[in-house]
């Protein structure tokens, strides 16, 4: 942008010094320059716009594929862009990347399951994409400073006759 600008702002400098501010060329460069000015306002909108659609669409198939494995590579895939832009705008909108974003809303997740159910572990792990354990141990603990298990004790609204764990 700032090179057009840059052309169309030269073009009223010139034409004012050779015919004056007040003259209808002058006038004329002024319009040019002011339009020009506009269609680049339009564009940084526009741009803006398809951000947020690209976030939306992101944060409602995250949202709708929780419990499935998601990775970052398949997200950009299925959005039609780059993965390191789907990366920019994440960070630039929620101030996450697209792989904090997925881990948070598992694990947040993750703690509604631990402290309202009675379901094991391993079930909560596997039901959320994790297939291994002690992967998803590590990464509940990391992100919330205690293990699944402790959560579960801490925080435990539980009452007798809660869902658990399928035999």
């Amino acid at each position: 942008y700032s090179d057009t600008l840059f052309h169309f702002l030269s073009i009223v400098v010139k034409t004012a010094d050779r015919s004056g501010f007040d003259s209808l060329e002058t006038m004329a460069a002024i319009y040019l320059f002011l339009n020009e000015l506009i269609k680049c306002g339009d564009k940084q909108k526009d741009l803006k716009f398809t951000q947020n659609t690209y976030i939306d669409t992101a944060l409602k198939y995250i949202n709708q594929n929780i419990y499935e494995q998601i990775s970052v590579s398949n997200l950009s895939d299925m959005l039609g862009i780059d993965r390191s832009y789907l990366c920019s705008i994440f960070k630039k909108h929620l101030g996450v990347s697209p792989q904090q974003y997925i881990v948070n809303s598992k694990i947040e997740k993750a703690k509604t399951f631990l402290s309202t159910t009675n379901v094991d572990i391993k079930y909560i792990a596997d039901s959320l994409g994790y297939e291994d354990i002690y992967a998803f141990s590590h990464c509940f603990k990391r992100k919330t400073g205690m293990s699944p298990k402790e959560w579960r004790k801490q925080f435990s609204s539980k009452t007798p006759g809660m869902p658990s764990s399928p035999n």
